[in-house]
């Protein structure tokens, strides 16, 4: 065979060659292909997959973080007294916006504090333990004629719109140079509902009274519904604190009385008969029975006899009774000791009748009577001696 000859059968066969891999070879790129789009794919879904995650994260976190940042505030105010659902009551509907609380044990001093997220004030403690603030400040808290205990039998009272008091015993302080067993005064602001104030107020006072080592029991804290307990018919006042109303049913028929009796070492009982005003609620003060227990008794009775000729009477320690502007108004004091402090039992009567009203005015007799029925009993409760009240 020629040269010629072999060269062609040399490329016929590589030709034939070729033939018969090109199938073989075009079937492997189309599945390398395929591979590549599969592998692109699942990339590409991933991406995004990892895109919604952080998505979703962002957006979860965005909603979560008002919700924890109030958990947090909620969990802190006040060293977490009120993280037991007080605050939420104070709040309203609100949101937490901050909190801050200090102590000073040595001092006898703690504060703590809470603001909405508009940066309003919804609740604030300050404490007192010296004896002589204590004295001061209870002095300037009785001079109020709308003062009333607290509900639920705690130790203490409201003053005004502004908040309300409790005294607490603190015989972990120590005594006074006079040999009086230490004290905790909790003042508290708030503009809240009085049942939500006293609920977060008592365990405030729980936590301040721990805070400053006062070793004494704390103030329960009552129910939403021992808290915002209303007034009751005059007849069912027998057999508690403010039984001497009862003998005055049938001087205000369909009145109610407020009953606020405090706990043994509380500084103020109050007993009020309520009529119902225009609106038919029962708001209507028309005579008020209160017992002040402490040195700031005589102080209170001071602040009674202003503008009353019985005035001399305070001051010489007797006890007194006196009509302001007609019958059925008046004001009275009896007084007496308990242990090694005075205790002042107090009559505010607003009850001169309109000629609309189906009703007689308390005759003097009459108030001399329930005050002098109220100071007695009382007397008794507290371990008190027996008192000295008005004879005419």
């Amino acid at each position: 065979m020629s040269e010629g000859s072999g060269r062609e059968a040399s490329a016929g066969t590589a030709r034939e060659h070729r033939v018969r891999q090109e199938p073989d070879t075009r079937s492997a790129w189309l599945v390398r292909h395929e591979e590549h789009r599969r592998k692109a794919r699942r990339r590409t879904r991933f991406a995004w997959l990892v895109v919604s995650v952080a998505l979703a994260l962002t957006v979860a976190g965005c909603l979560l973080k008002p919700v924890v940042q109030d958990a947090l505030i909620v969990s802190r105010a006040c060293d977490g007294a009120l993280a037991q659902g007080a605050l939420e009551e104070l709040l309203a509907g609100s949101r937490p916006g901050g909190q801050s609380s200090t102590t000073e044990r040595r001092a006898g001093s703690y504060r703590c504090g809470v603001i909405d997220d508009e940066d309003r004030l919804v609740f604030s403690v300050h404490t007192y333990t010296e004896r002589d603030a204590i004295d001061r400040r209870m002095a300037a808290y009785t001079d109020d004629r709308s003062a009333e205990a607290l509900p639920a039998g705690l130790p203490g009272y409201v003053i005004g719109d502004s908040g309300h008091a409790l005294l607490l015993r603190c015989p972990g302080r120590g005594k006074d140079a006079a040999g009086r067993t230490g004290r905790l005064l909790v003042r508290v602001h708030s503009s809240a509902a009085l049942p939500a104030q006293v609920r977060a107020g008592a365990a405030v006072a729980g936590k301040a009274a721990e805070k400053l080592g006062c070793g004494a029991k704390p103030p329960a804290v009552p129910s939403r519904s021992a808290a915002g307990a209303g007034p009751v018919p005059l007849a069912k006042t027998r057999g508690t604190a403010c039984a001497a109303l009862a003998d005055l049913a049938h001087l205000f028929p369909g009145a109610r009385a407020e009953v606020r009796a405090g706990a043994r070492h509380s500084p103020l009982t109050s007993c009020t008969v309520l009529g119902p005003g225009t609106d038919g609620e029962y708001d209507h003060r028309l005579l008020q029975l209160r017992g002040w227990y402490g040195d700031w008794a005589p102080l209170r009775q001071a602040t009674a006899a202003k503008g009353t000729w019985e005035t001399r009477a305070h001051k010489d320690g007797r006890p007194w009774l006196v009509e302001r502007e007609g019958p059925g108004t008046g004001i009275g004091w009896a007084t007496s000791r308990c242990g090694s402090e005075d205790a002042g039992f107090e009559l505010r009567a607003d009850a001169e009748a309109k000629p609309s009203e189906k009703r007689r005015a308390p005759s003097r007799e009459e108030m001399r009577r329930v005050l002098k029925a109220f100071a007695e009993d009382q007397s008794e409760r507290h371990g008190c001696r027996a008192p000295r009240t008005p004879e005419r």
